[in-house]
């Protein structure tokens, strides 16, 4: 009996220290475990950002999306934005081309070659409703009040204002041109006067006629009836008569006009001086114009 109480003791005992031994086991394994979690958690930990770095990062990467779609697109790519776009250009060409037509109405049949707008008021003329079929050339000046500047552009505008006349065309002494009066309006640069080979056109050649200024000074006796002999002296030799640079002008201009004006023909019977329609009265453009030199 004691015998076998004495192996039941051991029994128990062999049972407790195995029993020990699988609880070790197993506290081991879980430290393990969890190690090789920790240690996972340590990796990941490396590779992440700090908060405010990882939202500066997401921002950065919707940029670049948004940059990429941007470019993909492109304008005109169908959305909303690049529509109203579309929209405000198509608007914005519509304006501009109704601003020109509006402009062509009411300045005319304009030369299509280079001119500085210097429109006189309408005032200074007037609609018309006659065919064009002559070019009358004219001088001008402001000799007879500034005899030492007179080709004052400004104000040889301002006297055409005050006097109520006009012309279609004004030419620099460097050739440069100005348009007054849009060609599709009578201009008041011829007055009474008459032509033999148009008898119709007696006291009317404005109606039928597109007129030409040029910034120039004649003889002395073709001034004598606009200043003193003392003015006409005083005034540098280098302002008598006419450009190089306004022959070109005149003749590239001419040519204009006859283009756009079939019923003008390129000959001195169309193209003629304000001296030949009132010889009584006017003496411009001057014996010191060389019609050879503008091709007729």
């Amino acid at each position: 009996m004691m015998l076998k109480k004495t192996w039941m003791l051991l029994l128990i005992i062999i049972l407790g220290l195995a029993s020990c031994s699988n609880d070790a086991e197993m506290q081991d394994d879980k430290p393990k475990k969890f190690s090789k979690a920790e240690e996972k958690n340590k990796i990941v930990a490396k590779v992440e950002l700090p908060a405010n770095q990882q939202i500066s990062a997401n921002e950065n990467a919707a940029k670049n999306n948004q940059e990429k779609i941007e470019t993909k697109t492109g304008p005109g790519d169908g959305t909303e934005e690049s529509q109203s776009n579309i929209k405000d250009n198509d608007v914005e060409s519509k304006e501009k081309t109704n601003t020109t037509v509006k402009e062509t109405k009411e300045r005319g049949n304009k030369s299509s070659i280079p001119t500085i707008d210097l429109f006189l008021p309408n005032a200074n003329s007037e609609s018309r409703d006659k065919p064009v079929t002559h070019i009358v050339m004219h001088f001008t000046s402001n000799a007879a009040i500034s005899p030492k500047n007179p080709y004052d552009v400004q104000e040889i505008h301002k006297t055409f204002i005050d006097y109520g006349v006009s012309a279609h065309y004004l030419i620099g002494r460097d050739g440069q041109i100005y348009q007054m009066v849009p060609e599709e309006r009578v201009a008041y640069h011829a007055g009474k006067g008459h032509l033999e080979q148009f008898p119709q056109y007696k006291d009317h050649l404005n109606h039928y006629s597109i007129g030409i200024e040029v910034m120039a000074i004649g003889t002395k006796e073709e001034m004598g009836a606009m200043m003193e002999d003392s003015f006409y002296d005083s005034i540098p030799k280098s302002y008598i008569g006419y450009t190089e640079a306004q022959y070109q002008a005149i003749r590239h201009l001419i040519d204009d006009i006859v283009t756009r004006n079939p019923g003008i023909k390129k000959s001195r019977n169309h193209i003629i001086g304000h001296d030949e329609y009132a010889p009584e009265r006017k003496t411009d453009p001057g014996s010191l114009f060389d019609w050879s030199k503008i091709g007729i």
